[in-house]
């Protein structure tokens, strides 16, 4: 049986990152991935492809609306070389992490991880089952879409982020179930190129979570860009009989029902923590995610958990740049005070948590 210092369930950032470093610290290390590619939702199938499309999508709209001393005549959208693109990037990145693997001596196990009893973790390929030992296990299986129950996803007429993302085709309409990050980039993509985008938020308003002012001139520019934008609208039922998909909803003024070629459904994500084995080890699970410590140790000893099964999640634009200084910002015990006389090159996304840190003095100067 094969032993390990540190076992990795998970190769995303988090958990190819920790693989890394637990290598460099001399642990024996291995990761466990059951997806034919490393880097996981993020590289693959989430922040990288989609960013890919995102600026693929600003490029095209500001030569169709127009940039000064630039004349483009006959624009002609070929999407399937954008997604071609796309997939391009996430398997360059993800051909990174596997040769980041080689280089720190990391031995990836393909297949799927389980907790067994004692040290023992399991892994299943093609109904085979290997067992290897570790002395600590680190879970980082991320999440992955919520589907409504009964709603059945086809890739052709319904799809989820992760059907989107290979889509090569352009449908004339789209419904979009969910006004947040994911739901709105994807809505602001298939706009730039053409497609009849409707909104749908349950919420009062787009980006829920967000300031209302925010979420308010967003809602303004998507609109002005031809959107529908319909909020406080809870999707209640979906007919894909027919040759498009038939939304049934329940707005202020009672049930509407809303047709379109595609339904997109981006209504937030769930974790990935049902057949890990967590009860053979008494890993607790709480509302969905996996308990754990202010050391992200969880509730079984020797297994820890890290990233999107703990239920933390950074998403808008910009974000995963601010999130740095915030980091920062804690670790070194800073105030609101240290934070808004800090220095900030302008004009920038960080100058954003200066003048958040100083209107909490209520010395905020552009808002």
């Amino acid at each position: 049986m094969k032993s390990f210092d540190v076992l990795v369930i998970g190769s995303g950032p988090g958990g190819y990152i920790a693989a890394i470093r637990a290598a460099q610290l001399g642990l024996a290390t291995g990761i466990v991935e059951e997806e034919p590619v490393l880097g996981g939702v993020c590289l693959n199938w989430g922040c990288i492809p989609t960013k890919a499309i995102l600026s693929a999508a600003e490029t095209f709209a500001a030569v169709k609306h127009g940039v000064p001393g630039l004349v483009v005549e006959g624009q002609t959208p070929n999407y399937g070389q954008v997604i071609d693109a796309s997939r391009a990037a996430a398997d360059r990145l993800s051909r990174g992490v596997a040769a980041l693997m080689r280089k720190n001596k990391i031995e990836v196990l393909r297949g799927r991880g389980r907790l067994a009893p004692g040290k023992e973790v399991v892994i299943s390929r093609d109904g085979a089952n290997e067992s290897v030992e570790a002395r600590n296990v680190i879970l980082a299986t991320g999440s992955t879409e919520f589907v409504f129950p009964g709603v059945q996803v086809d890739g052709k007429k319904v799809l989820t982020s992760r059907e989107a993302l290979e889509s090569r085709e352009l449908p004339s309409s789209l419904l979009v179930i969910g006004g947040g990050a994911v739901g709105l980039e994807f809505a602001y993509a298939y706009n730039a190129y053409g497609t009849q985008v409707t909104i749908v938020e349950m919420q009062e308003q787009i980006l829920p979570g967000f300031d209302r002012e925010t979420a308010e001139a967003l809602s303004r520019s998507f609109q002005r860009s031809g959107m529908k934008v319909l909020t406080r609208t809870a999707f209640k039922s979906l007919d894909a009989s027919g040759a498009g998909v038939v939304v049934t909803a329940e707005g202020e003024k009672g049930a509407v029902e809303l047709r379109a070629d595609q339904l997109l459904l981006a209504v937030g994500r769930r974790a990935l923590v049902a057949d890990l084995g967590l009860e053979a080890r008494g890993v607790a699970v709480e509302r969905g995610y996996i308990k754990i410590g202010p050391d992200q140790r969880t509730t079984a000893p020797g297994v820890w958990a890290i990233g999107d099964i703990l239920g933390a999640q950074i998403i808008g634009y910009g974000a995963t740049e601010l999130i740095n200084e915030i980091a920062l910002a804690m670790t070194i015990e800073s105030t609101t005070a240290e934070l808004g006389e800090t220095s900030h090159a302008h004009p920038t996304l960080g100058e954003m948590l200066m003048q958040a840190a100083l209107a909490a003095e209520g010395r905020a100067l552009d808002f």
